[in-house]
């Protein structure tokens, strides 16, 4: 018979997917800390980090690297 008791699930191994000139999105099971070790809250299973490093939402992910990329091609941001 099949464990149907929630609590006792297996984790979902975490995926790690680094999308060009994006973010890296993390799914799954993981913990995200702080370099000085401190918990940082997700708040849900799938994430974007940011990797351009001019996001106002540090260090997740605002689609801040969109506007740079069109503001250094001479493009305007879409909306």
């Amino acid at each position: 018979m099949a464990d149907r008791d929630p609590d006792r699930r297996r984790p979902a191994p975490a995926t790690v997917v680094v999308v060009q000139d994006g973010p890296i999105i993390i799914r799954g099971d993981y913990d995200l800390c702080a370099q000085t070790g401190e918990p940082i809250d997700p708040q849900r299973r799938t994430i974007a980090l940011c990797r351009c490093g001019r996001s106002l939402l540090k260090p997740f992910c605002d689609g801040s690297h969109v506007w740079a990329k069109n503001t250094v091609e001479g493009q305007q941001p879409s909306a």
